[in-house]
């Protein structure tokens, strides 16, 4: 598989007449997941029983898309001419064209009495 690439399209072709198929494994594994969150808090104690706190939290910090496949997908289908795949959907096929992901920023106050 080429990079960028997350399903192998040789492994479902059909082989040549007179030849087994060769076995290729994987023969589709998923992107690459990252999760990266930070936090951070900050407590005051007001009172001996009384206390409060400040948090601040980023969900995917770096803000990094992550690659993704849907249904509909592009990169999950393959234009057979006469019976063989076009070579452009052969070059496409497992390289997802969809990305989500954002960052998500959280700010509270907790008060603890």
């Amino acid at each position: 598989m080429a990079a960028g690439q997350y399903a192998n399209p040789a492994c479902f072709l059909a082989p040549l007449p007179g030849i087994n198929g060769t076995y290729q494994m994987p023969y589709m594994k998923k992107p690459a997941f990252q999760n990266h969150d930070l936090s951070l808090f900050k407590n005051w104690e007001l009172s001996e029983h009384k206390k409060l706190q400040f948090r601040f939290s980023m969900y995917n910090f770096p803000n990094h898309p992550l690659p993704f496949f849907a249904g509909g997908d592009p990169g999950l289908s393959m234009n057979f001419v006469n019976g063989v795949p076009d070579e452009e959907s052969m070059k496409n096929f497992g390289r997802p064209s969809l990305r989500k992901g954002r960052r998500l920023m959280q700010f509270a106050i907790k008060f603890q009495f």
